[in-house]
């Protein structure tokens, strides 16, 4: 029988004369990588008979495993007929391969906007390790993604999902090397006993940073964390060209923040804290007088309303300062910009309702040109820090506040 999923509902246990209740949320369950989905570059794009391996890198490690599929901006369902996971041992090769099944099944149908959790598989992750999950699809719509690629994806044609080494060749139309499908990671029995979630737009995500070389700024976080012996999984919830106030100006830049809040970091389990960086796109990319334009007073009630929530659930809350961008392309940056950005930061400084910021722009601005990155840390834009930038986006963030005693 396969399995068609609809949605994800939370668990019940029928009782003795059909009465019903909740079961408590599961504490077994960490994420240990995440990209946050959003619309296909082209949501159009057939998949016929090809294998898609992507590359993850983990943060947490554990001793059971399953993945999260979505089909988020799908119209239509969407097949995956296969599913394995296995250890990447370099480039598109993998070892030690296990399949995934769903409700017992090798196959799943998950249904428009829906999204599906494989049965937990035990499977020895470590800790910052990369993984290659292979799904193999006979025919289907490139409908959900996410843009930015932090690692690698390999398309090769046929059923061969399982196997160790592959041959890379052309994947769907007008995808580029996006991720497909895969959101989420998860694994049980980890050393780590909470989530640190870092939700914001490209600099989170891992634009101009070096390629497949896991030195965004939430992994140097992580870095530091394993080093400090706290036990917190870091997840890059980043989506480039995301917008706190307004949706993307492009699909694959994705909801705006305030629409997605509540996926990728509240319903994510066992989550701690989060850090929020952003509102740079929503001052670059509107203009005085445009029918989007924003204000900084837009951006603090949007970040308010994410602290509202957050701590709602309990979770820790830590704002962070926009980055300089100085001299950014086209009329992305402005003067009056600069000054929408300088009322942000000088308002989440002083901000009493979170827990602490996080001054990147203490940590990026060049105090001899103020306003403008450090020479050492801009990839060359004016606007992304490079590898080095984001070490020292990772160094601005105070360890002590994550802490043991942070129960999720």
């Amino acid at each position: 029988m396969k399995a068609f999923i609809t949605a994800l509902a939370v668990p019940v246990v029928v009782l003795a004369g059909g009465a019903v209740k909740a079961q408590t949320p599961d504490k077994a369950w960490l994420p240990t990588w995440y990209a946050s989905p959003s619309p296909s570059s082209d949501a159009t794009a057939w998949i016929k008979d090809l294998t898609i391996r992507e590359i993850v890198h983990t943060t947490a490690g554990g001793k059971a495993l399953r993945i999260r599929l979505s089909n988020a901006y799908g119209t239509v369902p969407l097949h995956i007929d296969q599913a394995f996971v296995a250890n990447r041992l370099g480039g598109a090769n993998v070892s030690d391969g296990v399949r995934l099944r769903f409700a017992g099944t090798d196959d799943v149908t998950i249904a428009p906007g829906a999204t599906v959790v494989s049965d937990p598989v035990e499977f020895a992750v470590k800790p910052e390790s990369d993984l290659g999950i292979s799904l193999y699809l006979a025919d289907a719509v490139a409908s959900t993604g996410h843009l930015q690629q932090r690692s690698a994806i390999y398309f090769a044609r046929g059923n061969v999902a399982a196997d160790p080494a592959i041959t890379p060749g052309e994947g769907p139309k007008n995808t580029w090397s996006s991720w497909l499908f895969l959101s989420e990671v998860e694994v049980s029995g980890s050393h780590d006993t909470g989530a640190i979630v870092a939700f914001g737009d490209s600099i989170t995500d891992g634009m101009a940073i070096d390629s497949d070389s896991a030195t965004s700024w939430p992994d140097r976080l992580y870095d530091r964390l394993v080093k400090d012996h706290r036990p917190f999984s870091v997840i890059n919830a980043g989506i480039t060209g995301n917008r706190l106030t307004r949706p993307g100006q492009w699909g694959p830049f994705g909801d705006k923040g305030l629409d997605r809040f509540d996926r990728d970091v509240l319903a994510l389990p066992n989550v701690a804290a989060t850090i929020i960086l952003i509102g740079i796109n929503d001052i670059g990319q509107s203009a005085r007088g445009h029918y989007d334009y924003v204000s900084a007073e837009d951006i603090e009630a949007g970040l308010a309303q994410l602290t509202a929530r957050a701590h709602t659930r309990g979770l820790k809350v830590y704002l962070a300062t926009l980055v300089p961008f100085r001299g950014a392309k086209d009329d992305y940056y402005t003067d009056d910009k600069d000054a929408l950005r300088q009322a942000v930061n000088a308002w989440i400084r002083t901000n009493a309702e979170i827990d602490g910021f996080v001054d990147f722009d203490k940590a990026l601005d060049d105090p001899a040109n103020t306003g403008q990155m450090k020479l050492e840390y801009d990839s060359g834009d004016h606007l992304h820090p490079n590898s080095k930038g984001a070490n020292a986006m990772a160094d601005a963030v105070s360890l002590d506040r994550f802490n043991a005693g942070m129960v999720p």
